[in-house]
């Protein structure tokens, strides 16, 4: 690859239509140009002809990307749309983009492992019965959202509820009573498994010895080589907190079980 031309199809310098030139020499230097935010919302169409699909990801998260085709490519692309920067941007200008944006984007999306709160709160306010179940089915949907969910008069999206890892156990003891038969099955169903799962950790009077699961995450962040500063930062990710003592019983069973799958 020329060396010049590539420098050029990475400078933030170059003008959109020496840029276009470039993006026609060849499919790799076609990547490097729409990776680069003076692509301006043109080219990006133009190149959004393409097939390539590392091309179409990278289209996919260029800010100047033209919100129709966004949108036709974040069904393929979503975690790439939802780290594109003008994402949020195009929610605050129209609130009601979500009820606009096609189903199968909107899936795709809400499929993800992280996706932004503000996101959830969106899909849950307009009560498309799709997307709720899609968010409550989603093992890494916060419980904060699940408990939003929980009043769905759908009995699939209460089901789904039931069966995520993420419910409460406080949540789960809300939907036993659940005017639902199915539902209050699966959900004693489910505290049942994690009483059998977590048995180590209870005391004789059935309640969780919160000192036993530290010590229990501890000896997995030896095995894993996990320092403080590592623990603390996801911690703070995911739970939003600084220390381990700061989490509920069922947050920091999530943290053990996330620990242990890690090799």
């Amino acid at each position: 690859m020329n060396l010049n031309l590539e420098r050029l199809a990475r400078d933030e310098n170059t003008p959109p239509e020496q840029l276009k030139e470039i993006a026609k020499q060849n499919i790799k230097l076609a990547r490097i140009v729409a990776k680069n935010h003076s692509a301006d919302a043109k080219l990006l169409r133009e190149l959004a002809a393409n097939f390539d699909r590392e091309l179409l990801a990278a289209i996919t998260n260029n800010p100047n990307t033209p919100p129709d085709i966004l949108w036709q490519l974040a069904a393929d692309f979503p975690q790439q749309l939802l780290s594109n920067p003008v994402f949020e941007l195009l929610f605050l200008e129209n609130p009601n983009l979500l009820e606009e944006m096609p189903e199968e984007t909107a899936i795709a999306l809400l499929k993800q492992e992280t996706i932004p709160e503000w996101f959830l709160v969106q899909a849950i306010k307009i009560q498309y019965n799709s997307y709720s179940y899609i968010i409550a089915s989603n093992r890494n949907t916060p419980n904060v959202f699940l408990e939003k969910l929980a009043k769905n008069t759908k009995s699939l999206v209460r089901i789904a509820i039931a069966k995520n890892p993420n419910t409460s156990s406080e949540l789960l003891k809300k939907l036993v009573q659940d005017k639902t038969s199915i539902i209050c099955l699966v959900a004693a169903k489910e505290i049942t498994q994690r009483l059998a799962k977590y048995e180590r950790f209870l005391s004789s009077d059935g309640l969780f010895e919160y000192s036993e699961i530290v010590k229990a995450t501890n000896i997995e962040m030896k095995r894993l080589g996990w320092t403080t500063e590592k623990d603390r930062n996801y911690l703070k990710e995911i739970y939003g907190k600084r220390s381990r003592h700061s989490l509920t019983d069922d947050e920091l069973l999530q943290f053990w079980e996330y620990l242990m799958s890690l090799e």
